[in-house]
């Protein structure tokens, strides 16, 4: 991995209060109902890309709450690179409830993510995930929608300016085993997305996992993933890599 320079740790921590009252909410719900469940993950990645040529770190963090058959989380992501226009990653809330169609029980969720492309643009996407776990594979499909457009101070100067894609397919296959000691857990994993990243669908990731559990409701975890430029020549089109280390912590539940 190259030298990750130009880092500014007092960017990352730019957490606008518009921001703080959602996670403020979350930690009200888990209190106010003692059969709800209420955890939060916390990750560094660091890595290297096409674009981050002396590398990156960002910070990323998820509130879960679930109760009963529902279940909401919301998300932030914030980079330490000093070169980016903008210290944020993104943020996402999303929404779930677990099914049951004849024999069969999966999961449904709906997502909002917001991303800044620059000072004068931002992504955001709307979609919906199904997902079916079994005993050793899990298999998540959905799709969504996304736009980028300019912010209100640029449309005074390019009032129609904005890209459009009105489907896009996400995908991820999971294969996890478990040692015999129930402690570790091992993953691989093909996939078009991330927490704070949505790809099209000809431009794979894969990532291999493990998990340790420290106590009933701490979780440490690693990763490492390797990004495609392109479907048919992983070797030849490289984007990019990028190591990940965290914790999950259920608070209640």
């Amino acid at each position: 991995m190259k030298s990750t320079q130009n880092l500014h740790p007092n960017k990352a921590f730019k957490f606008g209060r518009g921001k703080w009252w959602l996670l403020l909410l979350f930690l009200w719900l888990g209190a106010a109902n003692a059969m709800a469940q209420l955890s939060v993950s916390g990750w560094m990645d660091a890595g290297d890309s096409q674009i981050d040529k002396n590398g990156f770190v960002s910070l990323a963090g998820i509130a879960s709450y679930q109760n009963g058959l529902y279940s909401a989380n919301l998300g932030y992501s914030s980079y330490f690179t000093e070169w980016r226009e903008r210290s944020t990653n993104g943020y996402k809330i999303a929404v779930g409830r677990e099914n049951t169609l004849g024999k069969v029980n999966f999961q449904s969720s709906l997502f909002y993510l917001r991303k800044p492309v620059s000072n004068q643009m931002y992504e955001w996407d709307l979609g919906l995930m199904l997902s079916k776990n079994w005993s050793h594979l899990q298999l998540n499909l959905g799709g969504h929608y996304r736009e980028i457009r300019l912010k209100n101070s640029a449309r005074k100067e390019f009032p129609d300016t904005k890209i459009v894609e009105n489907f896009n397919l996400l995908y991820r296959l999971s294969f996890v085993h478990e040692l015999g000691t129930q402690k570790w857990h091992f993953g691989a994993t093909l996939t078009n997305y991330d927490h704070f990243l949505l790809l099209q669908e000809t431009n794979p990731m894969a990532h291999l996992s493990s998990q340790f559990e420290v106590m009933q409701n701490l979780h440490i975890f690693s990763e490492f993933w390797y990004r495609s430029a392109g479907f048919n020549n992983i070797q030849v089109h490289y984007y990019g890599y990028f190591f990940r280390l965290g914790a999950s912590w259920t608070i209640n539940g």
